[in-house]
């Protein structure tokens, strides 16, 4: 009984009440949310839209409450020939920073002269009194439609919508760090590849858009909010609430930059999904003949599609620990079960073959170290380990000594012979861990292995290959993996901060050994620095719910839980507490 009224009531359960935030008055603005908007209503949520366009014909469930009559609609028109011919704007470096500063002041007046007229709005007013589920916002140039949530106790999740890439005021929102040294400001005409003089331009403007925002729409809707309804609207702590921001970018067209899992990139959403037939091509008699040699090359090709969909994967893993290698051998074994020719040069061979999966053992070069670690000479350090900020710092620094023999084992690698006859083989991607050594790397390099180098990590992002696909690290507010700091004070910034340049100098003088060994066995330099920015792909076994949120970039791929396997145990029976008894 109680399923069946579970299943009339799942209807009810699925669909949300959603209220939509559009103060901007421009039409291509609102082009990019409206399918968003539609398709909300077509899979059942009530939808209340607060905006300058309402629709001609709204769907069921959609609501619309318009804003007509408080301000102009732009529709595509702005008048820009008073900056394109003022002289003023065509002095060298300072320049383009002033017409780009000009364009942007009218926004200033119309966010606030909109919000002055929207606080009383009487259908707005009377939407914002119901109750709702979620709330979307604009993310553009203003915050009065934040400010009214807050006012009518609406405290749901917000989401906030940009129909671009984000403008610099936007990153704060989500923890984001803005760095106008080489993210170009939206409405720039700078690509990422900026020069010395455009990255001056650009950190201007970034500077000037900051101050012109908070100081010219912000606190000023704040004071309009708060002198209409006589109540603190803290205004900039509100845009902060944000739980999700979906940008219309997709980086392989708008560039990479830095993200949060909050940011999701939704390239592509003002596209609609009507399918419209195309027309009928008419074809001369040599076009046909053409057409069918190509149907009938596909019809080959297709034959062959069963050999064409296999890789041959080479994998190197040269960390003696179990407990890394028990992270990686779980997706090991599935892309050899998939069909994959997989090759693995690892301390831990599997001890049951299996097909596609060839292991090329390192066993005997060192000792394996099968979770043991004697850790006495790091709980023995002194009376400095007694002292409660030195206390971590010394464990940390002493670890090291525990660390196996990265140099030694390089030494022996690089001339081990089952692994000199793989690296010889074609590869069409090499699987790389990053820990301490990169001597497989500079092997890859000797050997000419020409593959997409996927770097592995069994944890959280170790700080030094951060810079392998364009991140910065800020020790001060992103803490090493194995470090117990949870940045919260200044002691233990300080303390993360000195931790990230110790073992970056430690790592740094690894790779000066390392290529060191290299140069002696083959004669070559090999510049495992630069080596390493190669790497096209990181998967990282975390997951920012459990591991905290970072900035990262799409090149960085969480997998968290990827060293668990699908067999499927069947759990205890359930005990009474008179069993437990």
């Amino acid at each position: 009984m109680q399923f069946l009224i579970f299943l009339t009531l799942i209807g009810y359960i699925q669909c949300a009440k959603i209220i939509a935030l559009f103060a901007h008055t421009g039409k291509s603005h609102h082009m990019v949310f409206e399918p968003l908007l539609r398709k909300l209503a077509q899979n059942g949520h009530h939808i209340t839209v607060v905006s300058f366009f309402p629709l001609k014909d709204p769907p069921e469930n959609y609501q619309d409450i318009s804003l007509q009559g408080i301000a102009d609609v732009g529709v595509e028109t702005f008048d820009l020939e008073a900056i394109e011919q003022s002289l003023v704007y065509h002095i060298p470096i300072f320049g383009e920073v002033l017409k780009e500063t000009e364009s942007m002041a009218p926004f200033a007046e119309m966010a606030v002269d909109i919000c002055e007229k929207v606080v009383k709005w009487p259908t707005l007013i009377k939407a914002l009194k119901q109750q709702y589920d979620a709330a979307i916002v604009e993310v553009f140039s203003s915050d009065c439609m934040l400010g009214l949530l807050h006012v009518y106790g609406i405290h749901v999740p917000i989401v906030g919508i940009s129909s671009s890439n984000l403008v610099s005021w936007a990153f704060s929102r989500l923890g984001l760090v803005n760095n106008p040294g080489y993210v170009p400001i939206v409405s720039a005409p700078w690509t990422s590849e900026m020069d010395f003089v455009q990255r001056m331009q650009n950190t201007l403007l970034a500077a000037h858009n900051y101050f012109w925002y908070y100081y010219g729409v912000q606190e000023k809707e704040r004071g309009i909010i708060e002198r209409g309804y006589n109540v603190s609207v803290p205004l900039y702590a509100l845009s902060l609430n944000f739980t999700v921001l979906l940008v219309n970018t997709y980086h392989a067209l708008n560039g990479v930059q830095y993200s949060v899992p909050g940011l999701i990139e939704v390239g592509g959403m003002h596209l609609i999904d009507s399918r419209r037939k195309l027309p009928q091509p008419q074809f001369d008699p040599c076009i046909r003949i053409m057409a069918m040699r190509y149907i009938i090359f596909i019809g080959v090709a297709i034959g062959f599609v069963n050999y064409v969909h296999t890789s041959r994967v080479l994998g190197l893993f040269a960390h003696t620990g179990k407990s890394h290698h028990m992270v990686f051998e779980p997706l090991l074994k599935k892309l050899a079960e998939r069909g994959h020719e997989v090759t693995i040069a690892s301390f831990f061979p599997l001890q049951t073959p299996m097909a596609n999966y060839t292991d090329v053992s390192l066993q005997g070069i060192a000792d394996i170290g099968v979770e043991t670690f004697d850790i006495s000479q790091v709980r023995d350090s002194g009376f400095l380990s007694k002292i409660p900020i030195l206390e971590e710092l010394v464990k940390l620094i002493t670890t090291p000594a525990s660390l196996p023999d990265v140099i030694g084992i390089c030494d022996k690698v690089a001339v081990w012979p089952p692994l000199i006859a793989a690296l010889k083989k074609n590869y069409d991607v090499v699987l790389l861990e990053m820990f301490l050594s990169d001597c497989m790397l500079g092997l890859v390099h000797v050997h000419g292995v020409e593959a997409p180098i996927v770097g592995l990590s069994s944890t959280t992002m170790i700080p030094w290959a951060n810079s392998r696909i364009g991140l910065l690290n800020n020790p001060a507010i992103v803490p090493m993996g194995f470090a117990p700091v949870h940045r919260s004070s200044l002691p233990e910034r300080m303390l993360s901060t000195f931790l990230y340049g110790m073992m970056s100098l430690v790592k740094l003088y690894f790779e000066y050994q390392e290529s060191a060994v290299l140069q002696k066995h083959y004669g070559i330099h090999v510049p495992l620095g630069e080596v390493a920015l190669n790497t096209s792909l990181i998967l990282v076994n975390a997951f920012h719910p459990l591991n905290g949120v970072r900035e990262t970039v799409p090149a960085v791929v969480e997998v968290g839980g990827m060293h668990l396997d699908h067999s499927r145990q069947q759990l205890p029976k359930k005990h009474s507490m008179t069993d437990l008894i």
